[in-house]
């Protein structure tokens, strides 16, 4: 005797597993779409969080360097003879300060030195007896201009007390 033949629908039907089984791997077909959209989407977050920080922590060690050659400077300036030290704009060299050599595509930092004008004076009024310092160390990064300048003023007598 020959069995029974059953339409695909009957069989489903009749084994509601078969059901089951489909739609449950249908929907853990969409979790697995979900959870690897969501681990993707973590990642890319974590590499260009990682990339932002890497700017920032170069762009603050650039600033850094600068300032360490810019306060260098001035201090080895405060160091000299009041007459030592001549108004006019000097270079600074690499060899000096080597640190110049990090800085990227770098101009050439400056120190000015001119005698002290009072901010409530005009030139005429100038102190001879005091120095305004500034050291200016200028580089470009990635087409931007970056700069970072310090002043000091000196005096004959050195520190003067108020």
């Amino acid at each position: 005797m020959q069995g029974i033949q059953h339409s695909p629908k009957q069989k489903l039907s009749r084994h509601p597993r078969h059901v089951l089984h489909r739609l449950s791997r249908g929907t853990a077909d969409l979790i697995d779409i979900l959870m690897s959209t969501i681990l993707i989407a973590g990642i890319l977050t974590a590499v260009f969080a990682a990339a932002g920080t890497y700017k920032q922590i170069r762009r603050t060690s650039l600033d850094r360097t600068a300032t360490k050659i810019a306060s260098t400077d001035i201090e080895n300036v405060r160091k000299l003879i009041f007459t030592d030290v001549s108004v006019g704009t000097t270079q600074l060299s690499a060899a000096e300060y080597p640190d110049l050599s990090k800085l990227p595509t770098s101009v050439p930092a400056t120190r000015t030195v001119a005698y002290y004008v009072p901010p409530s004076c005009n030139l005429a009024c100038g102190n001879q007896d005091a120095k305004n310092v500034s050291v200016v160390v200028n580089w470009t990064e990635k087409g931007l201009a970056r700069q970072i300048t310090l002043e000091t003023i000196i005096y004959k007598y050195g520190v003067i007390k108020k």
